[in-house]
């Protein structure tokens, strides 16, 4: 889904601060008297709770009246019914193209439509036959109201009082702000259509909006319409990136003919695709990293390596690709071989290599943290050496986002996959569990005496006493992790290669970000005066640049990166 540009008020001679919202003080349920309060004063307009459908002429017309947000009248016509719903709202969003509807004369902004259509009872589904057993689906995540609000507070630098606003800083960024607000404007620019096709496809029982009242208010609604005994349980909601609690579990019963319970818990790092158990989800969410066993076959893996082993040779010599030494034989004069080249970086154009960031089993899973549209963007094979003595096999604690421009961080997950037994002798992953949720931390090179590899950035402060997982894993298993993550490797002790292949993968609607300014404009200076030196690249390229050079749609569609 490609975005639509942002709405530039100069563009059309209005003053640069001008913003559709700030022509009212009430916004969304701001404007409607609350829900309890509005079926008190509607009471008295319907004494039964359900009307009896209309006869005419032998035929059963269907009648929906008080309560839902559309009316169906039966008219005297050949069987013929008047479908009619109205709103009427104050500005939402900035864009008076994306807000639509109809003007009026006011001290205040507002819009308003009405919609009417006259059909017979087959071209509309009433909304009252729910059954034990359907399923109930949401076409669009929640999430509009909070993803329209935080970027109008951000706008006006925090609108909430003080303390309010501390914690929601500590939650969300601006660009996770305006990636949702984007994301928000397109959903409810979006029609139902297809929704509506796929409901007289399937025969749907009933359906209804969500808008002011909430998906509680709403479902409480619909579940009193309902003919049969029915409860509605509803759970995996999809709600927009950031814009929900890290942690929601309530539940609701509604006293009335039929009941409705709710239990939720709002998964941050993990999209719904039933692909992970609950289990699974919930330990990625608490820790950040995810081993899925045996998930890559013997015989690919034994591919990758024979692969390997012709790029040392330099029998193939794929564009772009880096062959890296570690620093105690750099200058060293040895026949490019296995024993010299320590990691393969940037194989998007080796064709037998790259075919581990397309395989479906791999994909299958990424998927779960990236959605649909995939990426792959940075590509690695490591061959850890025998350590020298000096301890330069090693990789210092770091996290990956710190070399990557584009965000946001949650759309984004390494695949890292162990090419043998890998286990605290030869070097394994070591990960602290749970410092996904933080912030990026400032990186730069380690002063080890032995001397670091290149590129090997360190954090440079962080907690010495949080827990650490040293990950021993099996040829074929795979980690999944966060890029905020902090992770490294320890030295390997034994006489062999240590062998692992791997993939950052990011969702293809991450954006990119300007790092001037930031602690990761050090490691942007030494890519881009890598890239000038091997390649010959001309003055002028940013990290943004590098990545763009880099980056492989390999699911879905290219929308951003």
């Amino acid at each position: 889904m490609s975005t639509r540009e942002s709405f530039n008020p100069e563009s059309y001679e209005l003053d640069k601060s001008f913003r559709l919202t700030r022509f009212t003080e009430l916004k969304g349920t701001g404007c409607k008297v609350p829900q309890d309060v509005l079926q008190k004063l509607l009471e008295s307009l319907q004494e039964n709770h359900f009307q009896e459908d209309e006869q005419f002429l032998g035929a059963v017309m269907p009648r929906l009246g008080i309560g839902m947000d559309t009316c169906v009248i039966p008219l005297r016509h050949g069987g013929l019914s008047l479908v009619q719903t109205t709103d009427y709202i104050y500005p939402i969003v900035d864009d008076p193209y994306m807000m639509g509807g109809q003007t009026v004369l006011n001290p205040w902004i507002v819009l308003g439509g009405v919609a009417t259509t006259v059909c017979q009872p087959n071209e509309f589904i009433m909304p009252d036959n729910a059954v034990p057993g359907d399923v109930l689906v949401l076409t669009k995540p929640l999430g509009t109201q909070g993803g329209r609000g935080l970027e109008r507070s951000f706008q006006d630098c925090g609108s909430f009082l003080p303390e309010k606003w501390n914690k929601i800083k500590l939650v969300v960024t601006q660009e996770d702000v305006e990636l949702a607000y984007q994301e928000a404007m397109m959903n409810m620019a979006r029609l139902n259509r297809t929704a509506a096709g796929l409901m007289h496809t399937f025969n749907a029982h009933a359906a209804t909006d969500i808008t002011g009242f909430g998906i509680l208010g709403h479902a409480q609604n619909l579940a009193k319409q309902q003919r049969n005994e029915v409860s509605f349980v509803i759970h995996n909601l999809p709600v927009l990136a950031k814009m929900a609690a890290e942690k929601i579990a309530t539940t609701y019963v509604i006293e009335a003919s039929n009941t409705y319970s709710y239990t939720a818990v709002v998964h941050k790092y993990t999209r719904d695709n039933n692909v992970l158990s609950l289990e699974q989800r919930k330990f990625y969410e608490e820790n950040g990293f995810l081993v899925i066993k045996n998930l890559v076959s013997d015989a690919d893996i034994e591919r990758f390596r024979n692969e390997f082993e012709r790029l040392c040779r330099q029998e193939v010599k794929p564009a772009g690709l880096m062959l890296m030494k570690d620093v105690t034989i750099a200058k060293s004069k040895y026949a490019p071989s296995e024993k010299v080249i320590t990691k393969a970086q940037d194989f998007q154009e080796d064709e037998e290599l790259f075919r581990y960031c397309t395989l479906p089993e791999i994909l299958k899973y990424v998927e779960c943290f990236t959605g649909p549209n995939i990426m792959a963007m940075h590509t690695m094979l490591i061959n850890k050496p025998p350590d020298s003595g000096k301890k330069t096999s090693r990789h210092p604690l770091h996290q990956d986002l710190h070399y990557f421009p584009f965000r946001p961080s949650d759309s984004i997950v390494c695949a890292w996959t162990a090419m043998e037994h890998i286990d605290r002798n030869n070097g394994c992953l070591v990960v602290l569990p749970g410092t996904h949720k933080g912030t990026l931390k400032p990186h730069d090179y380690p002063k080890w005496e032995g001397g670091v590899n290149i590129m090997f950035h360190g954090i440079q402060d962080y907690d010495e006493n949080n827990a650490r997982v040293h990950l021993v894993m099996e040829k074929g298993d795979t980690v999944f992790f966060h890029p905020l993550l902090i992770h490294g490797s320890g030295q390997n002790r034994t006489q062999g290669f240590r062998k692992a292949i791997s993939c950052h993968f990011a969702s293809a609607n991450c954006h990119y970000i300007d790092v001037k300014g930031t602690s990761q404009e050090n490691i942007e200076n030494e890519i881009v005066s890598l890239a000038e030196k091997l390649y010959g690249v001309k003055e002028g390229v940013s990290l943004k640049d590098v990545w763009r050079f880099r980056g492989r749609l390999v699911k879905g569609q290219r929308v951003n990166l």
